[in-house]
């Protein structure tokens, strides 16, 4: 078969297993204006896990220096969403126990978080927390995907959880989301080769690098930023500004030690917002907001022949694009 039909083969059989998902209701009696005293849980995972083939794979990436990442490590996953939705939800108008004060009430009443999760009466376990607690409402989450999967000239990342926020009194329902999101590396992300060697070097090494355990670091980023977005706004409040990015350019900083300057992207927009620079295809550089609406990032070597583009992300999902233009690309 000829490494274009392959291709395609391949791209369909993944196209079956697309890992995007946003999913989320909530009461009409929630109102995202209202500051309800709320604490966030510890998280439980319920992810599956690697399968038996990317198992075999990922065993010598997870001790590579460049490649390992422990904070992303299987079993910190409950961990790395309950902090990062924690930190998004900062900017919403629920008002957070600190996280430290929740599990150190939870220790002090001796609570179970393995029966309170396996518990059939959700209403009754929020009611009881709630009081424990002191607060107006309960965020339950769980992990539903952390897993890697290798399919030789394919591998794919994917990565989800789920929430629930009850209110305190009766227990209810106030609003239930779930995210998930999958990044894949491979033979769909790279140019083909027209000779089998070429092709077979392309492709082989590809699917395995893009197994490294740093990949669950944007996907995570990317699904808690959604889903505090779903679970904090209904979309712009009235009045609102749109979204905006105004200046994107390139400054030399800091040599390299081949004498060659580093390249700082500096980007200018609307604050409190997920950016990053995407580079061609499926490689993307986050960027940090060093003061608001200010966001910077090193830029990676390129080819000419790349396109880069500078995203903003807005807290309502809202976005907003701008070409980094071709006489200030890194080359």
């Amino acid at each position: 078969m000829k490494p274009a039909l392959i291709a395609v083969a391949l791209t369909l059989v993944l196209a079956g297993c697309a890992a995007h998902e946003d999913q989320h209701e909530a009461a009409p009696e929630f109102d995202r204006r209202i500051a309800l005293r709320t604490a966030v849980l510890p998280f439980v995972d319920q992810a599956e896990g690697d399968s038996l083939p990317a198992l075999v794979w990922t065993a010598g990436l997870d001790i590579a220096p460049l490649l390992a990442d422990e904070r992303y490590e299987s079993e910190r996953a409950a961990a790395v969403f309950r902090l990062k939705l924690f930190a998004r939800l900062q900017h919403s108008n629920l008002e957070l126990l600190p996280l430290r004060v929740v599990d150190r009430g939870l220790a002090t009443h001796g609570v179970d978080l393995a029966a309170v999760y396996r518990a059939e009466d959700r209403e009754a376990e929020a009611r009881r927390l709630a009081r424990l607690l002191g607060v107006d409402a309960v965020l339950f989450g769980r992990v539903t995907d952390w897993d890697r999967d290798y399919y030789l000239i394919e591998s794919q990342n994917t990565v989800g959880f789920a929430v629930e926020l009850r209110e305190g009194v009766r227990g209810g329902l106030l609003f239930r989301g779930e995210q998930r999101e999958g990044k894949s590396a491979g033979i769909s992300k790279l140019p083909l080769s027209n000779s089998l060697e070429g092709f077979a070097m392309s492709t082989l090494g590809q699917p395995i690098k893009g197994m490294s355990r740093t990949r669950f670091a944007r996907l995570s980023d990317d699904v808690s930023w959604r889903m505090a977005a779903r679970l904090a706004a209904s979309g712009q409040p009235e009045g609102a500004k749109p979204l905006r990015l105004d200046w994107v350019g390139v400054v030399a900083a800091s040599p390299t030690p081949e004498s060659a300057p580093r390249l700082l992207l500096v980007a200018e927009g609307s604050p409190d917002c997920l950016a990053r620079l995407e580079v061609g295809r499926g490689h993307e550089v986050p960027l940090f907001e060093s003061q608001p609406g200010v966001y910077q990032g090193w830029l990676p070597p390129t080819r000419e022949a790349e396109t880069l583009w500078v995203r903003l992300i807005g807290r309502d999902l809202a976005r907003v694009s701008m070409r980094l233009e071709p006489e200030l690309a890194p080359k």
